[in-house]
């Protein structure tokens, strides 16, 4: 399983250093409890450096009274399918896959919400994440010859 896991690690490390290296935004609103409400911001920075990513999620809104709170595992999840995605079904997601990638949350957000907040709708926000998370989303679109492109 060790050898497995390192291939894992080996090969996503290899379709992160293919990525420009370089520091990407992006963010999105949620849907509110009303029509008029109070909407939380998921904000994700995305830094590609080398054969690592550091996808930084810190700066989203506080966690919220109703059900689209988004436990830090989800949140997780949806992180790494973003990385899982862009790497392909040939590599296998185990432990190995994880280790280039840091997340960082802030523990009361949206996020990373605390107990007892409600996380019934928490899917909606992580696959918001997911797609905040992506190096192709946001303001800049990576350019895999090298630059970055304004969409």
């Amino acid at each position: 399983m060790a050898e497995l896991q390192d291939y894992s690690e080996r090969m996503l490390r290899r379709t992160i250093a293919n990525l420009p290296d370089g520091t990407y935004h992006g963010e999105d609103q949620l849907d509110a409890r009303t029509l008029d409400g109070l909407q939380s911001t998921i904000r994700a920075t995305v830094t590609i450096q080398g054969e690592e990513a550091l996808v930084d999620l810190t700066d989203s809104d506080d966690q919220v009274s109703w059900p689209i709170n988004c436990p830090v595992a989800s949140t997780h999840s949806a992180v790494m399918t973003v990385f899982g995605q862009i790497a392909g079904r040939r590599v296998p997601t185990n432990d190995g896959t994880y280790r280039p990638i840091r997340i960082k949350t802030r523990k009361g957000s949206v996020l990373n919400p605390q107990h007892p907040a409600p996380v019934r709708g928490r899917m909606a926000s992580a696959y918001r994440t997911r797609r905040q998370a992506s190096p192709w989303s946001g303001d800049t679109e990576p350019n895999l010859s090298g630059g970055k492109r304004l969409y």
